[in-house]
């Protein structure tokens, strides 16, 4: 214990006691205390930066992500690899919360863009921590909490929203020749529920704006553009965050986006004021299911690239 009089500087803490002090702040605390002085922002602001970091992998804010390691920490390789295998507490769009490395994330959700975006800086020693960590996922998956209740599995899993779909599509003309709009209203907004339940990046496909779901993509594309907008004749809408409550997506509508070859917003559609026709509910199933498979199926390829000394080329940009 140091003498009654003696002052101690926080930036004279061991590392583990200032990491455990760091843990019970907040980013608000965090950036007041580095407000303080140049030194504390200097002790500070590594922390604020990664827990910024992780939440933008899971909101699918790709550019944002990348831009700590082209700009922030451009040029500092040992900053790069630390961010790629820090590990926090965050929470997707979703209401997940997980804690673990970005990879770890992008990888559970079949996000394949940003999981090559994130191999392209890796060092072979990341790389090699990334695979034993995925080949881990794979055996006992990943473990998240979502609505008070413990949840483990590899892989966000798409089959309750390929499911709502089939339930809608099966019923459907059975249920509108006996004009029975509740059970077309309520097998629409299970749709919905499941559609609010997705990662970001495949919200990012239905709300894509240079093609629609029909024809049927490819899902191969380099890019993906990172928009969560749809239309909505009543004002903006956004997938995320929720809307308010007596307004959101599974509980007042669904979103399709279909189109037939147009390229244009996917539509809103209220349960009661409409309902989208069995041909664009169609082209949406068919579409998620080949998005379902295309990422698995990525998921595979990207696990080569892990390999120590794998060329960074072929992830494309």
């Amino acid at each position: 214990m140091p003498p009654d009089n003696q002052v101690t500087v926080i930036s004279d803490l061991p590392d583990e006691i200032f990491r455990s002090i760091q843990k019970k702040l907040s980013i608000v605390d965090m950036r007041n205390l580095g407000s303080l002085s140049k030194g504390m922002r200097s002790l500070f602001k590594p922390a604020v930066l990664l827990n910024k970091f992780l939440p933008a992998i899971a909101y699918g804010m790709q550019d944002k992500a990348e831009t700590l390691f082209t700009d922030l920490y451009a040029g500092d390789a040992a900053k790069i690899q630390k961010a790629l295998r820090h590990k926090e507490e965050f929470t997707d769009y979703s209401g997940r919360t997980f804690n673990c490395s970005a990879y770890e994330y992008a990888y559970w959700a079949k996000d394949t863009h940003m999981c090559s975006m994130l191999i392209r800086y890796m060092d072979d020693e990341t790389k090699a921590k990334m695979l034993t960590l995925t080949d881990a996922i794979e055996t006992h998956g990943l473990i998240y909490q979502q609505n008070g209740e413990e949840h483990q599995s590899a892989h966000f899993d798409f089959k309750p929203l390929k499911d709502a779909y089939q339930r809608y599509i099966d019923g459907f003309f059975a249920w509108h020749h006996a004009k029975d709009l509740d059970n077309i209203a309520a097998a629409w907004l299970n749709i919905g529920k499941a559609q609010r339940n997705v990662p970001a990046h495949v919200s990012q496909e239905y709300c894509r704006p240079d093609r629609p779901f029909s024809p049927c993509p490819t899902f191969t594309e380099s890019q993906l553009p990172r928009v969560l907008t749809f239309y909505n004749p009543k004002l903006p809408g956004v997938f995320y965050p929720p809307l308010p409550a007596d307004s959101s997506l599974g509980s007042d509508f669904g979103v399709f986006r279909g189109w037939r070859g147009r390229v244009s917003p996917p539509i809103l559609v209220e349960n009661r004021v409409r309902y989208a026709a069995t041909k664009d509910a169609r082209d949406d199933y068919a579409a998620i299911k080949k998005l379902d498979e295309v990422r698995t199926a990525q998921l595979a390829q990207l696990r080569e690239h892990l390999q120590p000394s794998a060329d960074k080329a072929c992830l494309g940009p």
